[in-house]
């Protein structure tokens, strides 16, 4: 029988339940165990065919400049002036590595490769703890590290991977109903890449529902920990008069700053299909086989000619001509602007029965009062979506923090089957027995 997306499959046990701790925890350990493994032998791998000590790549060229500058000394000028757009904690971060190690590239990059580890890590038992199956939760890590975006990153120095470690031990923090971990992940987002501020929005707004449809008093102590949390970064941004350091870059851009960008919309939800393509091959009758989803889209598919994939005026300035690796790729397979805007456009098609879909369910939970891990990550989606056509610049990599959320919404969604579950659930009241998603506290715990 097809079951709801918010519900455990019958016959798997919840990491809550009565499973053996014992063969839960080996369970963990095996699957983390061949994740590493794959990671060391993918990763060395790429570092002995890159070199660790090959010239600066793209942006890791200021990146490890500003570092640098860092390095020399922390001062409130230098807060208020440096060169760079975001905000200062991997410079921090990496400074202090530098102190130790040394501000070589080699030394570096060796702390980006440490990054990526602990991140995927995290990842990885958020993606345990959220899909409750360990095999389930490897294949989205693997998914996760194999992305090209992942593997560029972790070999060279950026500051993405910090702001996705701290989410990851947020969304953890969330999950474990630890209002310090949750202060310190979502503050250390925040600290480390502005747009982050979608995650912040999405669990907060899920703390307050939980709270207001459950009465859950613990959901105000979160919620009051995530507030604590954007002190720092609320004192930064008075302290610059806006979003960024006051610099160059930044006054070069100022007058793109807060405005919205449809074309930035239609990029996103694109790769809401476009990335998670392969997982959505395994939910399609759920996303693609209901006359509603497609109703939603054709009313909206019209919108692509107006607002097509295209880079930024930003982009184009830094002599970037496509939006990211996969623009990259298509335009390498064959460079014709028709095959470019078709592919974008079945995108933007896809994922706009994905954003149906997740529309609706959110209203029907919020309808139903019933606060659960699905809502959260489907917060987290529309607040991403709402919030980053607001960004100057539109690029592929900004969709990576969000991938692993739509990719543990993507697997727990089920085809909607009102009646079979309306029945199972009359059985199991008629027998006695509650449904695991109930019975069991562990189930409710996102």
């Amino acid at each position: 029988m097809s079951q709801p997306s918010d519900s455990i499959p019958q016959g798997r046990r919840d990491p809550g339940s009565s499973k053996p701790r014992r063969r839960r925890d080996l369970g963990f350990a095996g699957s983390l165990g061949v994740l590493l493994g794959g990671m060391f032998l993918v990763g060395s791998s790429l570092v002995a065919i890159t070199g660790i000590d090959r010239p600066p790549s793209g942006d890791e060229a200021h990146f490890v400049e500003s570092i640098r500058i860092f390095g020399e000394g922390l001062s409130w000028d230098l807060l208020l002036h440096y060169n760079e757009l975001n905000t200062p904690l991997p410079f921090l971060i990496y400074a202090g590595w530098g102190e130790l190690f040394g501000f070589s590239l080699p030394s570096l990059r060796v702390l980006s490769y440490i990054e990526t580890i602990v991140m995927l890590v995290l990842l990885h038992r958020a993606s345990f703890e959220v899909l409750r199956d360990e095999w389930r939760a490897l294949g989205v890590s693997l998914f996760l590290f194999l992305n090209p975006y992942t593997l560029y990153l972790g070999i060279f120095v950026h500051t993405d991977h910090t702001a996705i470690l701290f989410l990851a031990l947020a969304l953890l923090g969330t999950m474990w109903r630890s209002p310090l971990w949750v202060a310190i992940g979502l503050g250390g987002a925040m600290l480390s890449r502005q747009y982050l501020a979608f995650a912040v929005a999405g669990l907060m707004g899920y703390e307050l529902l939980r709270w207001w449809f459950s009465g859950d008093r613990h959901a105000l102590r979160v919620l009051g920990a995530a507030a604590l949390s954007m002190l720092p970064v609320g004192a930064l941004f008075v302290y610059w008069g806006g979003l960024s350091p006051v610099n160059e870059r930044m006054a070069e851009r100022a007058s793109r700053f807060l405005l919205f960008h449809p074309t930035s919309f239609v990029l996103y939800v694109a790769l809401l299909a476009i990335y998670l393509f392969p997982l959505l091959l395994l939910r399609w009758r759920a996303y693609f086989a209901r006359g509603s989803a497609w109703i939603g889209c054709l009313a909206l598919v019209w919108l692509y000619p107006l607002f097509p994939v295209q880079p930024s005026p930003g982009a184009i300035e830094s002599h970037n001509y496509q939006v990211g690796l996969f623009h990259r790729a298509v335009v390498w397979v064959y460079d014709a602007p028709w095959l470019e805007h078709l592919v974008f456009f079945i995108g933007w098609a896809l994922g706009l029965c994905v954003l149906a879909r997740i529309v609706a369910d959110t209203a029907q939970r919020l309808t139903e009062g019933r606060v659960n891990r699905v809502l959260l990550l489907d917060l987290c989606i529309l607040a991403f979506l709402a919030s980053m056509p607001w960004s100057y610049l539109h690029w592929e990599k900004y969709f990576l923090p969000l991938l692993p959320i739509v990719c543990w919404r993507v697997l727990l969604t089920r085809r909607r089957g009102t009646n079979a579950h309306t029945k199972k659930m009359s059985t199991h009241a008629s027998t006695g027995q509650a449904s695991a998603a109930n019975s069991d506290p562990a189930a409710n715990r996102v």
